[in-house]
């Protein structure tokens, strides 16, 4: 699938699109990093790694925006950056995912040579894992506050005015279907199969709509906390 619509138009532009689609996966990245073997130290393109651990790269990416094969000594050259530096794998786009002749053998498994649609494809579900659940807190919370059956919503309308409990019902009809659209068991299907619905939020792609689900969640959690005169959270 093409998570973002958007099409590289330069070899910096190529490793651009790469990083901020890594960064969205939930990785660190570095451009023209430095990998450190026992031999020497060499220069890669791209470096992607666990937040949790920026010494170590998980993943090395060379960018080539070229309509002609890959040369086979780009290849064999990245193959040994890539085996030094023990690293998962090893990703080396084109505009043109073709190796010459057999550059790509049994032993080059830890290395792919992908256009950029096939690289949004491969790495898809790390980031329509990371983009559900980095929206999942904001989902509770707001349906939360639909919830007329939650202890703290259900004590509120009990004790407020019928004008107060109508601004509710408002609200809560208004929100309570985002909510449930941004619930962790629904999302992934939305961002899979979900144009007609990035159509309605006037987007492009999945890219656009998850700033713009992000921001709908934060504002009707505004406008309850508007209601109820407090930030509650539960």
């Amino acid at each position: 699938m093409n998570i973002r619509e958007e099409e590289p138009r330069s070899h910096q532009d190529l490793q651009q699109l790469t990083s901020e689609f890594w960064e969205q996966c939930g990785y660190a990245t570095q451009v023209d990093c430095e990998i450190v073997t026992a031999e020497s130290t060499m220069r890669i393109g791209l470096c992607a790694y666990d937040r949790s651990d920026r010494a170590n790269p998980v993943f090395l990416c060379e960018c080539r925006y070229w309509s002609d094969s890959v040369p086979d000594s780009i290849i064999r050259n990245f193959e040994t950056i890539v085996h030094s530096g023990k690293v998962k794998s090893g990703f080396i786009l084109s505009k043109n995912a073709q190796a010459d002749a057999t550059s790509i053998t049994d032993e080059t498994v830890h290395i792919r040579l992908l256009t950029w649609q096939e690289f949004q494809d491969h790495f898809s579900k790390e980031w329509i894992r990371y983009q559900t659940e980095k929206v999942q807190q904001d989902a509770e919370y707001l349906r939360n506050y639909c919830d007329t059956l939650e202890k703290y919503v259900s004590e509120r309308l009990r004790k407020e005015t019928d004008a107060f409990r109508e601004e509710f019902r408002i609200l809560s009809e208004k929100h309570m279907p985002l909510g449930m659209l941004a619930h962790k068991w629904n999302l992934p299907n939305v961002l899979l199969q979900g144009a007609d619905l990035f159509d309605a939020f006037k987007c492009r792609d999945a890219w656009n709509f998850m700033p713009k689900l992000e921001t709908m969640l934060k504002e009707g959690l505004n406008e309850f906390d508007d209601l109820f005169g407090e930030k509650w959270r539960q």
